[in-house]
């Protein structure tokens, strides 16, 4: 069977064009006939009832989502690990697989010739609500992902609050207003910043090492005085 002269090719990058995602895209250009009746002809009242289905209760809760193949062979090797953005996707293909699985298990009656559509599109609830428990959208930890870590990030976050209270009531004091050129304490990189002013070189005895021009800001933790 030539398949180039029936244009059987074009026939499926049209229905490629309609695919929502990589994997299915690769599937309906990988599509070819058969040759035996029986099996046309299931195909084409699986594919009758779909549209019938699709008539009558409208489109199927499916959205475009991500390939997750290769975190899938990236995870089966023992040892390694997924960073959070792949769990994200990996979490967006179980909630899409999820949804669908429900709406054909809903309307099974309208199209009995997809009955194992349901069984075939697996959900791991389960393992969904793990991931949206412990990640946002962007892949970030969330303090909720366990009990520990929720105890250990809000130990942080009282000890830096504090931290900041002191440095902050440290250079609004009187004898720090020749040292500091304004009373306010900032964050960069994660480390606390005070607006020391330096004192010119040999002016004072007790100068500090900061490599700065005079007048600009210095983190506090790089700050060191000579005898």
């Amino acid at each position: 069977m030539n398949l180039t002269a029936l244009e059987f090719p074009r026939v499926c990058a049209r229905l490629a064009e309609f695919a929502v995602s990589a994997p299915g895209k690769e599937a309906c250009l990988g599509r070819t006939p058969t040759a035996d009746r029986a099996t046309a002809e299931r195909e084409i009242d699986r594919t009758a009832q779909a549209l019938r289905l699709l008539e009558t209760h409208g489109d199927a809760p499916l959205t475009g989502f991500p390939d997750v193949r290769p975190h899938l062979r990236t995870a089966a090797h023992e040892g390694f690990v997924l960073d959070g953005k792949a769990l994200v996707e990996v979490g967006t293909v179980l909630t899409v697989a999820r949804e669908l699985s429900v709406f054909f298990r809903r309307h099974l009656a309208t199209a009995p010739a997809l009955a194992d559509v349901p069984n075939r599109v697996r959900a791991f609830p389960s393992l969904e609500n793990s991931l949206a428990r412990a990640l946002d959208d962007h892949g970030n930890v969330l303090d909720q992902a366990s009990d520990e870590l929720a105890a250990v990030r809000h130990t942080i976050r009282t000890l830096r609050d504090t931290l900041a209270r002191r440095l902050e009531e440290l250079v609004g004091r009187a004898s720090m207003a020749e040292l500091v050129s304004d009373t306010y304490v900032t964050v960069r990189n994660n480390r606390f910043v005070i607006p020391f002013v330096p004192a010119p070189w040999g002016e004072s005895k007790e100068s500090f090492r900061t490599g700065r021009s005079p007048g600009k800001p210095f983190s506090s933790n790089r700050c060191s005085r000579s005898n």
